[in-house]
């Protein structure tokens, strides 16, 4: 179907913008917000309820209508590479690009302005996915009318290819009358509007260059349909539960509207996800008029079905908004300070008299005396703002942060919690009748009941306040939820876990998920309810909270599902629907404990967590604040610089052991991955400093020290690639220390006169001498012996190992020994070929010559008197590769990187890894191994596309996907003053380049790296054919004199 063209628009730009048809557009292109007042189609002018003033006053006739933006609150799945935010150029106050970016906020850029019909906001390449929306009233009248019942904006050019499909469906998804496949090629352009673009796929926006400065105009479509072309008639409309738009991953829209006298379409959720639905529902992560931290707030949009939008016209008297970086669990917030309100005419109540249930989220912070009004009513708005405005009831903060509800007589109700400067959830119970009663609760308990001299009306509705006295506002508020009427127990509870699960608040209640089960239970968790927070996702209230934080002044972890950002927009990765990842703690101390811990080598704090999981969440991201951290609540310092995780599998750490993973020190916080199982628990450890043994030394021979059961090697006694010391590592082995093996550089590893050493190479390499270098300590001079064994696929048997000529793997000798240092002992090793996974070495020191045969397994039984048994663990290092030489040399933007390998047999490839920072590598070339025996050379040029340091590392591989890291090195690039731009991106069929400095060769490539178009291209301004290609991802090369000058991906339309 081809949608029928709006021929028309006038919006409220600098006043008044009336469009025109091309070619006899508006010259004038806006630059900014502007809102849809009218639109034409077939004659006729349709107003939009915006603001008919601005017709009225430029003698302009048209038929008065009421449109509102499609309510999208979130996408169901993340933005593509192709995906762009176009603003008006001075949207941020800056053509060309703001500094920071505008905030990263899909579903706000689609339903912003008055009623959401913004058109200097747009979604460029909006991903292929469902929009799904409620359908609420329909008038059955109005089909048929010729009246338009959908507008969609196309705010750029689309293949004649791509189409939308817009449909309602019944409950069971089955289309109702007919499904609309609509393609907006080939229409009307309105006028032309001047855009800066973002990357919507990267958090903060980074800058489109490609769009900017040049060709940055796009064009104004809209389209228009009547129900009459669904299929709806009287027959049918009954059947219809759902509104869906199939975006096609083309559309370019600033909007999609809906005639509010035909039908109401609400968003496909509410809180609770119950059959009642909210008659006001106000959140600031959704719905104001700016979404730019500290930027005033005027509006605030009503989600819920009643339409009630409070707003403040003088900025003076304006909110500001604060975006999730700044607390609320990483959800934004409204800050008034003073004198600050947001008002309407429109009351959230449905009739004169109503039974009411009310939550507010929020946070007071004002201990001046007298009440901080939230929430004020009136039976006449001009009262409000008025030296004795009558609003009662009121709803306020008190100074020392209570709640209290005053219903003008000398009744209030006061909790007794004290949460001033603390984010906390109420909940008002009302009950109409002659003595309305009236329940106050804090975090799910109840705080204070008593009765009102009046019952709550129909009446014209604030938050804040301006009124003189001592009733201004000073809070910060997050979210308010009216429902007129009394919510069940079960209700109740499911409303409040979708609050306190968003904003990271703990309630003495059951957690309910809006299908009416318990995602956590507090009968069923006992001991673990302190400081309840996690992830979940359930799309029926619009919940999506991917990282996490206990909002409670005790709480210690923030998780997040992958990652952790800077707020929850910011957080790109998705979690599937209905899945919760929920935790509680014991709200012990943060102490260190030797008791109930997996073995003596470890000390726990006391606090340990209990997790609950529905469905499937996947690995989370934990961040805890190390004991450098300046935060307050934190870990205790760890001993050797080692931090783990503890699993376990019951609560009980000294048994039911799950797992124990390390935890990594970025910066001043420990990090750690996992994938958590349903009712588990953990807690977090570190070394107990304690000299030990390790209870394994075979009988009878003698202990050094009190043997201690210590732990087990495979738990934490292997050496890492983490604690190699330049290109080789030295490791301490023996009694009084705390691990079997541990690295050098280790604080718990210096001799104490007794404990003998190795040293091994970083890297060993396959069929080639390796030196291993034994230090062996004594507290007396004198002569004594050695055996080492080699067990190479670390299986526990030292006995049955042999090196490249299949001669076992023993080696044996003696030395003299000072008794003051220790003496260096090399022993030459030729590693066996194809060796790559981790190995283990066992030494032996006696005062008399060892047999080889006392270690065919991995049992001790020996009958030696005096000497030591030492076990060393290492990880995979052997590669059949050795790398002699790696480096890297720069002409300007373009790097040189030359390796040798002496000896290369078997290996697969290499893969050359670049890092801005010397931490995160990305990959950035692969060269394919010329495995050979006699060694072999290698480069690679790579073009590094900005000025300043680059770090290089080497990766390689062997044929069973095996590898190791080579050393990093770095490089300074000097690139070229040369500014590429290429345009229109997306690109048509014609794509200019400008700004070379000089003629380049030019390659495009598909994403399988096929050439698909190849030539020379001119200094300035070139253009590249792409009318044979079709629509997808390509690659754009420059070259010039063989070396790289431009490379990025280009996507053709």
């Amino acid at each position: 179907l081809s949608a029928q063209t709006v021929t028309e628009v006038v919006t409220d730009f600098n006043g008044y913008w009336r469009s025109g048809v091309r070619p006899n557009t508006n010259v004038v292109h806006p630059n900014n917000s502007h809102n849809l007042v009218s639109f034409t189609l077939s004659g006729t002018r349709y107003s939009t309820g915006v603001n008919d003033a601005i017709l009225t006053s430029n003698g302009l006739a048209f038929t008065a209508g009421s449109y509102k933006a499609l309510p999208i609150t979130a996408l169901s799945v993340a933005p593509t590479t192709s995906t762009y935010i176009g603003l008006g150029q001075m949207y941020d106050g800056v053509a060309g690009g703001a500094t920071p970016p505008p905030t990263n906020n899909i579903p706000f850029y689609l339903t912003d302005g008055s009623n959401g019909l913004n058109l200097g906001t747009a979604v460029y390449n909006l991903p292929t996915s469902n929009l799904i929306f409620e359908v609420g009233l329909f008038n059955i009248a109005k089909i048929g009318d010729g009246i338009p019942d959908i507008i969609v904006t196309q705010m750029g050019d689309i293949p004649t290819t791509s189409k939308d499909t817009l449909k309602f469906v019944d409950p069971s998804g089955n289309v109702v009358g007919t499904a609309l496949a609509v393609t907006f090629a080939g229409a009307d352009t309105l006028g032309l509007i001047d855009n800066d673009f973002y990357n919507a796929w990267q958090t903060p926006m980074g800058f489109a260059t490609g769009f900017y400065p040049s060709n940055t105009k796009r064009a104004v479509r809209i389209f228009a349909f009547e129900l009459s072309e669904f299929g709806l008639n009287g027959s049918n409309f009954g059947n219809i539960d759902k509104f869906v738009h199939r975006l096609s991953g083309n559309s370019d829209q600033a909007f999609v509207a809906y005639n509010t006298a035909t039908v109401q379409i609400l968003p496909n959720n509410n809180p609770g996800c119950f059959s009642a639905l909210p008659s006001l529902w106000l959140k600031a992560n959704d719905g104001t008029t700016t979404i730019n931290n500290n930027q005033k707030v005027s509006g605030w949009q009503d989600r819920s079905a009643n339409g009630f939008s409070p707003e403040e016209p003088i900025s003076a008297n304006q909110p500001q908004f604060k975006d999730g970086t700044n607390s609320f669990n990483f959800n934004s917030y409204l800050n008034f300070d003073a004198a600050n309100r947001l008002l309407s005419p429109n009351s959230p109540w449905t009739a004169a008299e109503n039974n009411a249930d009310i939550f507010i989220v929020g946070r007071p912070t004002n201990t001046t005396a007298g009440n901080n009004k939230l929430i004020g009513f009136s039976r006449n708005a001009s009262d409000f703002g008025s030296t004795n405005a009558g609003d009662f009831p009121a709803i306020s903060y008190t100074s020392t942060g209570q709640l209290s509800l005053d219903s003008g007589s000398v009744n209030l109700v006061t909790g007794s919690g004290t949460h001033l400067n603390k984010i906390a959830l109420h909940q008002i119970n009302y009950t109409q009748g002659v003595a309305p009663v009236i329940n106050v609760y804090a975090d799910g308990t109840l705080e204070g009941t008593s009765t009102l001299a009046r019952n709550f009306g129909r009446w014209t509705m604030q938050l804040g306040d301006i009124s003189p006295g001592n009733d201004l506002s000073d809070f910060d508020l997050a979210e308010v939820i009216l429902f007129p009427t009394n919510l069940t127990t079960v209700q109740r509870n499911q409303t409040e876990t979708y609050l306190n699960i968003k904003y990271g608040l703990t309630s003495s209640h059951d957690y309910v998920a809006g299908t009416g089960s318990a995602v956590w239970s507090i009968t069923g968790n006992p001991g673990y309810s302190n400081s309840i927070f996690g992830i979940g996702r359930e799309d029926c209230q619009a919940l999506h909270t991917k990282q996490s934080k206990s909002s409670n002044t005790n709480a210690l972890i923030t998780i997040g599902i992958t990652g952790i950002s800077a707020d929850n927009v910011s957080n790109l990765n998705l979690l599937t629907n209905a899945v919760y990842s929920i935790m509680g703690d014991n709200g012990a101390a943060l102490t260190l404990q030797t008791s109930e811990v997996p073995a003596s080598c470890y000390q726990r704090i006391g606090r340990e967590w209990k997790v609950r999981e529905t469905g499937t969440v996947g690995s989370l991201l934990m961040r805890v604040p190390a004991s450098t951290s300046s935060a307050t609540v934190k870990l205790p310092a760890a001993s050797n610089g080692k931090m783990y995780l503890l699993i376990d599998s019951d609560g009980d750490f000294s048994a039911g052991l799950v797992s124990i993973q390390p935890m990594t020190l970025v910066g001043t916080n420990w990090e750690v991955s996992y994938n958590f199982s349903d009712n588990t628990y953990y807690t977090f450890a570190t070394d107990n400093g304690l000299n030990q043994d390790f209870n394994d030394l075979p009988s009878p021979w003698p202990a050094v020290s009190t043997t201690i059961n210590g732990c087990n090697t495979n738990a934490d006694g292997r050496i890492t690639l983490a604690d190699f010391n330049g290109s080789r590592i030295v490791v301490w082995a023996g009694a009084g220390i705390t691990s079997e093996s541990i690295a050098a550089v280790d604080p718990a590893a210096s001799s104490d006169g007794n404990d003998d050493g190795l040293v091994i190479p970083s890297v060993v390499h396959n069929v080639q001498p390796n030196t291993f270098n034994l230090l062996l300590n004594s507290n007396v001079a004198g002569t004594v012996y050695y055996r080492m064994w080699i067990d190479w696929n670390a299986d526990g048997n030292f006995g049955n190992d042999v090196d490249a000529n299949g001669v076992p793997a023993s080696y044996a000798g003696s030395a003299t020994v000072s008794g003051a240092a220790a003496t260096n002992v090399p022993v030459t090793v030729l590693t066996p070929y194809g060796t790559t996974f981790d190995f283990a070495v066992r030494v032996i020191i006696s005062t008399s010559a060892i047999a080889n045969s006392y270690a065919t397994n991995s049992t001790f039984v020996y009958s030696i008197a005096n000497g030591e048994v030492e076990d060393y663990y290492f990880p995979g290092t052997v590669l059949p590769v050795s790398l002699a030489a790696f480096s890297a040399s720069t002409e300007k933007c373009n790097v040189t990187l030359n390796w040798s390998a002496p000896y290369d047999q078997g290996s697969s490839h290499f893969v050359v890894e670049s890092s801005q920072d010397g931490r995160e590598f990305a990959q950035v070339g692969i060269v394919k191994s010329k495995s050979s025996a006699a060694g072999a050379n290698y480069q690679l040029r790579y073009n590094a596309g900005r000025s300043g340091p680059i770090y290089f590392r080497l990766k390689m591989v062997d044929t069973d996907s095996s590898f190791q890291y080579s050393r990093i090195i770095s490089a300074n690039a000097t690139c070229f003053a040369e500014v590429i731009v290429y345009s229109p991106i997306p690109a048509l069929d014609l794509v200019s380049i400008h700004g070379l400095s000089a003629p380049a060769n030019v390659k495009l490539t598909d994403v399988a790296g096929r050439i698909v178009l190849e030539r020379v291209v001119s200094a300035n301004n070139s253009r590249l054919d792409m009318s044979g290609l079709r629509a997808g991802v390509y690659f754009v090369t420059l070259i010039r004199k063989g070396l790289i000058v431009d490379r990025r991906p280009i996507v053709k339309k």
